[in-house]
């Protein structure tokens, strides 16, 4: 390999704009741990999860984001010493036979980590969950699809541009809506659910993951 110095390397100009330069497609995604129930440490820090959800009917929320060095530690269960990347808010929905209204967060803090006091405000939301920072606790590590309707489709190894998703929404167990839409199973093979498959209209998914479920 020649030296720097004796490359005779000519200045021709380069037409590639280092402050424009377009996404790329990852092609190597990390494995999820199938969907197991599992036992999860919270990082030890929790000060630089956070970010704003602004909803459209119920104003602003806030969510806890575990990536990018924030992630979860697996500490019992099918790959155990892995780490899980996770996202929960606090935007609340009817839920369960009675229409309660509820959160994932409030789930996490009341049933996973056992939170005790008032969940007012989103400060408090955040507060509450800093203090539980290092804790651990139990969930149902579950996997989602959606077939974006916005966004353009994954097919055939490009982005097919201005050919959007169909909406179609996949879970490990699929089931009847409320509005009469359904929900499909993700497909599975010989090593189980299917992290990455083609939804019923082309588009190639992929599959995220969810906790539900939790307990101490």
């Amino acid at each position: 390999m020649a030296d720097i110095n004796n490359l005779e390397l000519v200045d021709e100009v380069v037409d590639v704009d280092p402050n424009n330069l377009p996404q790329e497609i990852p092609q190597i995604k990390r494995e999820l741990p199938q969907p197991d129930r599992y036992r999860f440490k919270l990082p030890d820090d929790l000060n630089g999860v956070w970010e704003i959800v602004q909803t459209a009917d119920k104003g602003q929320r806030v969510r806890s984001v575990f990536g990018d060095g924030y992630e979860l530690r697996i500490v019992h269960g099918p790959k155990a010493g892995d780490r899980l990347k996770w996202r929960v808010d606090n935007v609340e929905s009817p839920r369960g036979k009675d229409r309660i209204n509820a959160s994932n967060m409030a789930f996490l803090l009341v049933k996973g980590l056992k939170h005790q006091g008032p969940l007012r405000t989103n400060t408090s939301y955040v507060e509450a969950l800093k203090a539980q920072a290092g804790k651990e606790f139990s969930a149902d590590q579950t996997w989602t699809a959606t077939c974006s309707q916005t966004r353009d489709i994954f097919k055939d190894g490009a982005v097919v541009t201005g050919v959007k998703g169909c909406g179609q929404r996949y879970a490990i167990r699929g089931y009847k809506r409320r509005n009469g839409g359904e929900v499909l199973t993700i497909p599975r093979n010989s090593h189980g659910f299917m992290q990455r498959f083609d939804c019923s209209c082309g588009a190639l998914l992929s599959a995220w993951p969810d906790l539900s479920n939790f307990s101490d």
